[in-house]
């Protein structure tokens, strides 16, 4: 297949998952109903999941969301972990959030300061110096967005969450996301992705 027939089958796919977000609170479980504010879902379909795991969905974001995804994304969603679907909710979900809210997103690692420079400064200059040094010892995996408008910011959680398997967070998040909320005021949504033929 040529590049452009790539292109309109993959701008198809993302159409797809956009148009079918929707507020769905029942997606959150009930020992998480104190840590998410708003659940959410979008659906996809298993040919996406593996276009992304063959790099080429990869490429067609990167290129078409220049705003959204840096290199840094882009050689993390490649990497090895790419070959099981790692990241491609979090790609999916910022993709989707920055349509409905208008917001930009920093995918995962954002408190990685040695690793990412770039979104650890916009970090930084949303949550404070004080809560930044807490956030960034990295004993704790942070939510995987954080969304951002100028002074603006909210974060989201995104778990696959089909019929065969419902992702949870690991045994340290929650109360670590409690305090996060707790510290900056601000909610954190799930976005709970759902697998579709």
């Amino acid at each position: 297949m040529t590049r452009q027939e790539y292109e309109k089958i993959y701008s198809r796919m993302t159409k797809r998952s956009i148009d079918s977000f929707t507020r769905d609170d029942s997606t959150i479980l009930s020992d998480e109903s104190d840590i998410f504010d708003e659940g959410y879902t979008a659906e996809y379909t298993g040919d996406m999941l593996e276009h992304f795991k063959s790099v080429n969905l990869h490429m067609y974001w990167f290129w078409k969301y220049p705003d959204l995804f840096d290199r840094d994304d882009l050689w993390s969603g490649c990497a090895v972990q790419r070959a099981v679907g790692n990241h491609f909710g979090e790609w999916l979900g910022s993709i989707i959030l920055n349509h409905h809210f208008g917001y930009d997103s920093l995918v995962e690692k954002y408190d990685c300061p040695n690793e990412h420079k770039k979104k650890a400064r916009t970090l930084k200059r949303l949550v404070g110096a004080e809560l930044f040094e807490q956030m960034t010892k990295g004993f704790y995996q942070g939510p995987d967005l954080l969304l951002h408008k100028e002074a603006d910011y909210f974060f989201c959680e995104v778990k696959r969450r089909n019929t065969k398997k419902v992702e949870k967070l690991t045994e340290r998040q929650p109360d670590y996301f409690k305090s996060i909320k707790a510290r900056t005021g601000k909610k954190i949504i799930l976005l709970s992705l759902i697998e579709v033929v």
